[in-house]
């Protein structure tokens, strides 16, 4: 994301409207792989009720360090 669009909300809104999509779809729990050094990401996803699990073996992203989990 650029410099000048970071701090409008826009990636919390992209995130509300997937969970969103995620509950029509009868979902019942949210899955994400992220990096730590992609830390404001990891905040956010924190600060959206996403818990940090243990990284499941096999999961397949050779960046990924953090595994979160949200129930919805």
């Amino acid at each position: 994301m650029a410099e000048s669009e970071r701090g409008r909300g826009i990636a919390r809104r992209l995130t509300e409207r997937a969970l969103e999509l995620a509950r029509a779809a009868g979902a019942t729990r949210v899955r994400l792989y992220s990096s730590s050094k992609l830390a404001g990401a990891v905040r956010l996803y924190e600060s959206m009720g996403f818990s940090h699990q243990p990284m499941p073996g096999g999961a397949g992203y050779a960046t990924a360090d953090v595994y979160m989990e949200l129930e919805l």
